[in-house]
């Protein structure tokens, strides 16, 4: 459902985080959204940034450089290599 071709620029990912910012704020209405991203360039993005800003009930949580540790899939990807 929130699959893009093309690859990762600003604008594709600014238009996935908004259709994904909607389904969770349609299926949380009450809720404040946390999205914890890590510091892909596309992710701290002014598009993103400026996004946010304007959505008091979203937060943008990024994670520190260089932690793997703070991103699950990261261990996907170690074990899939061995």
């Amino acid at each position: 459902e929130f699959i893009y071709g093309g690859g990762t620029k600003n604008e594709t990912f600014l238009k996935f985080f908004k259709e994904l910012s909607k389904a969770m704020e349609e299926k949380y209405p009450d809720k404040k959204l946390v999205f914890i991203l890590d510091n892909l360039w596309a992710h701290k993005s002014s598009l993103i940034i400026d996004y946010i800003k304007f959505k008091k009930h979203l937060s943008l949580l990024l994670t520190p450089s260089n932690t793997p540790q703070f991103s699950p899939i990261e261990n996907l990807f170690g074990y899939l290599k061995r």
